[in-house]
């Protein structure tokens, strides 16, 4: 960034005024196999010792930075952090609190940028200030533990009203840190991804609405229906492909959708501490090892907030990409527990809560499996397989512990990784998900459908 000097900082007389799903969507219409990969978390992670307690509050008020606000409060050395930015058409302002610690950091970034011809420095305190026809283009003050900037964008040029909010930003990095600010970019990308998802799914809703429409009127007339139900079933298609890849992103920098907080707080997917391997089930061991070897890589502080995320692009842990022979090393470990270096998948964990997203599950072999290994008479009548790992129930009914081992061996061998309220359905021949259920008509995991 150039210094602000003061051509071109001004305005012409011309210019002076006004500066201008996760969830995949199927058709009934249409063979799909939607794989929903609402991904990931933005763990605000509290570490409580007995003499230091502190709070955080982050927020943005939209997508375009028009508003920002940020607080850190904590007991140890009386450290209390707080950045305010508000970006209008007509104006910008930056406020901020600070360490002490930060100051020279700040300073010599806006020595750098500023133009020395507008900076004064008296009694500890320098400012920077730019005066046109006496209306004040902007004011910057900075002391040993505040800032406040402020420009005027009827008065102040384009460019620089860009150069300002970039300086902004530098220092907002410098005062919040590096990590809360991919934090606020996951939270931003989990948003977005949310609001895609419900699109998709009231699109959708819209688009069975008129197919159902269409079966009620006459054939001459039925073909528009068809044609206007596809139409918007592709649109809510294309609605869930963006919000996957956003809810993908998001989940590499260690954001958490809000369904999946939901189920971390469901009794349903409770996991004790003192879980341990039976029944051919290993994920406990695996989770086990993992968490110990995420605290010696120092990529977590504490097993009561983990994101882990295993796909094609490598692994991630709570919003890390790891390195390459941390990745070997994780892999190891969980080929000793018989989960491949193929099998993808995102486990989140919240004190005692676990929930396990299988990514690239492989729902047609493993219903091949059940029907040859006669846990299943058929493939044709509806089930449902409640795949807690531990213990097993198939319409209701536990299986037996023999069934259970034969079970959890398929589920392995299909990249399927059982965990506390997972559930495998057959809805009807061709149709099936697999994940977990939050209500009659929501559904976290994969989905099949023919018809």
């Amino acid at each position: 960034m150039k210094s602000l000097e003061k051509n071109n900082e001004i305005k012409n007389s011309n210019s002076i005024g006004v500066r201008k799903a996760m969830v995949k969507i199927a058709t009934s219409i249409l063979l799909l196999l939607i794989t929903v990969t609402l991904q990931a978390q933005t763990t605000t992670t509290s570490t409580s010792k007995s003499s230091t307690t502190s709070s955080a509050t982050h927020s943005d008020s939209d997508a375009d930075n028009s508003s920002y606000s940020y607080s850190h409060s904590s007991n140890e050395n009386n450290k209390n952090v707080s950045v305010s930015i508000s970006n209008s058409e007509d104006s910008y302002s930056f406020k901020a609190k600070f360490p002490s610690e930060n100051h020279q950091e700040i300073k010599a970034i806006l020595t750098q940028e500023m133009s020395s011809k507008n900076h004064t420095t008296s009694k500890g305190k320098d400012t920077w200030n730019l005066d046109s026809n006496d209306d004040e283009v902007y004011k910057v003050s900075l002391s040993s533990t505040k800032l406040s900037m402020y420009l005027d964008k009827e008065i102040a040029s384009s460019s620089l009203a860009e150069k300002m909010e970039a300086l902004g930003i530098s220092i907002r990095t410098v005062i919040v840190g590096e990590q809360n600010e991919a934090r606020r970019d996951a939270e931003r990308l989990q948003r977005e991804a949310d609001r895609l998802g419900r699109d998709a799914e009231r699109m959708q809703r819209e688009a069975d609405r008129i197919q159902r429409e269409a079966q009620r009127q006459a054939a001459t007339t039925s073909n528009s229906y068809r044609d206007d139900a596809l139409r918007i079933a592709e649109e809510a298609r294309r609605l869930a492909d963006e919000a996957s890849g956003l809810n993908i992103e998001a989940a590499h920098k260690g954001s958490i959708s809000s369904v999946v907080k939901q189920l971390l707080g469901d009794a349903k997917t409770t996991y004790k501490e003192t879980t341990k391997n039976s029944f051919n089930w290993t994920w406990p061991n695996a989770q086990k090892e993992l968490l110990v070897a995420f605290k010696k890589d120092n990529l977590i502080d504490t097993e009561n907030a983990i994101v882990f995320v295993k796909d094609k692009t490598g692994m991630h842990v709570n919003g890390k990409h790891v390195s390459k022979s941390q990745t070997s090393k994780y892999h190891d470990i969980l080929a000793k527990q018989d989960i491949s270096s193929t099998n993808y998948f995102t486990f989140y964990k919240t004190n005692q809560h676990i929930v396990l997203v299988n990514d690239n599950a492989n729902l047609n072999g493993f219903i091949d499996a059940l029907v040859s290994k006669n846990v299943l008479a058929s493939a044709s009548k509806k089930i449902k397989l409640e795949l807690n790992g531990s213990n097993a129930y198939l319409n209701g009914n536990e299986v037996s512990t023999e069934t259970l081992s034969t079970l959890n061996t398929l589920l392995l061998q299909n990249k399927i990784i059982p965990a506390p309220g997972k559930i495998f359905e057959i809805m009807k021949p061709g149709n099936y998900k697999l994940g977990y259920a939050l209500d009659k008509n929501s559904h976290l995991g994969t989905w099949q459908m023919r018809n």
